[in-house]
C-alpha cells in the first residue's frame, strides 16, 4: 500500500474511532436505576431550590444514613430521560409543560419540589 493511501486509511480510522468515542459518551452506559427499589434525587444546575435541598442533604449528612443517586438534568440528555421515565411511571400528567426541580424518586412514588423532597429525606433518615 502506498503512504498516502495508508495515511488516508489512519485518518479515517482515527475519525471513526472518534466518532466512536463520543457516542458512547453520549448515548453508553449511563447509571442504572432499580426503579423498585432505588432513591434518585433528579436536580438541575444552578436551581436555586436544588441548592437548598443540596445543603440540607450536606449538612444533616443524609447520604450517609439513606442511599440515592444524584442526577443533574438540566445539562445531562440521559439523565433527562431517566427523570421522564420517573415522571411516567407517577403517571404525572405534563402536558400544561415540563416537570420541575428537585425531584425525588423513590420505589414508585414522586416528590416534587424543595419541600416535599426535603419532607422526604427527612423522613428517611429519621431526622423528624
Amino acid at each position: 500500500m502506498e503512504k498516502s493511501t495508508l495515511g488516508k486509511w489512519l485518518i479515517f480510522a482515527g475519525i471513526l474511532l472518534g466518532i466512536g468515542v463520543v457516542a458512547f459518551a453520549l448515548f453508553g452506559s449511563g447509571p442504572k436505576i432499580n426503579w423498585d427499589q432505588d432513591i434518585v434525587y433528579f436536580y438541575g444546575d444552578g436551581c436555586s431550590h436544588c441548592e437548598v435541598l443540596s445543603k440540607f442533604l450536606e449538612d444533616n449528612k443524609v447520604a450517609e444514613k439513606v442511599p440515592f443517586q444524584k442526577l443533574e438534568v438540566w445539562k445531562n440528555l440521559r439523565n433527562q430521560k431517566l427523570l421522564m421515565e420517573a415522571v411516567k411511571r407517577c403517571q404525572i400528567d405534563t402536558s400544561a409543560g415540563g416537570v420541575g426541580v428537585p425531584f425525588v424518586y423513590a420505589r414508585g412514588k414522586c416528590f416534587v419540589g424543595e419541600v416535599e423532597a426535603t419532607d422526604f429525606f427527612k423522613a428517611e433518615a429519621g431526622l423528624q
